[in-house]
């Protein structure tokens, strides 16, 4: 991008450039068209850096994190934990990148180690990421983190403690999954309907793990609700996450009939 604009406008342009690039990016992963995402994130990441804003080094973080959870969706946990150490040396600037971010980054650490049967890691990721969210100032908090909250960061732990409760089968790991799931589910708004979709398999699973059966069956037909009305084939992968968390569980009440409607909703 080679803009003709005065040095003050200049580094402004390149960054909202670089934002605009973040947005689409996310638009083509909700679709699950995953390299256009990959392609339009890598040019956010080459815009934020010839940016030389003082916001750039956070925008190159957020981009790296956003990739990384990409890797994870992708099934490619190493990638998505290159991507994340890449992420914390670019967050060595002499800009300060905020909080908000930084606690975006580490708890997708933490879900990364997760998956990797790390539970010791997983933990000090997620104590981490809590101390940087103590410190988010909303008022300095830039744009592309504005969604960034408790009740968001709730539901990364939440599904970072699930992913240990689906290898351990740990009724304890399950249950703090059920808390936190809890706590994000219930602070999403309306504008955050598709989150709420995506977290609500999860929380059928935790509660099936942590062996509370009817509620796992009640809200597996609500997330099954919920994704048919969004059509979000992200949220389907949950579906089918969860379809196989209910397998060993195939003869109590009820989860017969819900597995039926896991599998074909999620075809």
């Amino acid at each position: 991008m080679r803009a003709q604009a005065s040095p003050e406008v200049r580094p402004r342009l390149f960054l909202a450039t670089a934002h605009l690039a973040t947005q689409a990016g996310w638009m083509s992963y909700d679709v699950k068209d995953d390299d256009a995402a990959r392609r339009l994130w890598m040019i956010g990441v080459g815009l934020a850096r010839e940016a030389e804003h003082p916001q750039s080094s956070d925008l190159v973080v957020y981009l790296l994190a956003d990739m990384a959870l990409q890797a994870l969706r992708l099934h490619r946990p190493e990638e998505a934990l290159r991507l994340v150490r890449l992420g914390h040396t670019a967050a060595v600037s002499p800009h300060p990148v905020s909080a908000s971010t930084l606690s975006l980054l580490t708890n997708i650490e933490a879900r990364t180690l997760a998956v990797r049967g790390d539970a010791a890691g997983c933990d000090r990721a997620l104590d981490q990421a809590l101390e940087q969210v103590a410190a988010i100032d909303p008022a300095t908090a830039p744009p592309w983190t504005a969604y960034i909250s408790n009740t968001g960061i709730s539901g990364h732990q939440g599904a970072a403690h699930y992913t240990l409760a689906l290898t351990s089968r740990d009724p304890r790991t399950a249950g703090r999954a059920v808390s936190l799931l809890h706590q994000a589910i219930d602070g999403f708004g309306p504008d955050y309907a598709s989150l709420r979709a995506y977290y609500l398999p999860d929380l059928a699973g935790a509660h099936a793990l942590a062996g509370d059966i009817d509620t796992a069956v009640a809200l597996g037909h609500q997330a099954i609700d919920a994704v048919t009305a969004l059509h979000s084939p992200d949220a389907c992968d949950q579906l089918r996450v969860l379809n196989t968390t209910l397998a060993p569980l195939a003869t109590s009440p009820g989860v017969t009939e819900l597995r039926g409607r896991l599998a074909t909703t999620a075809t």
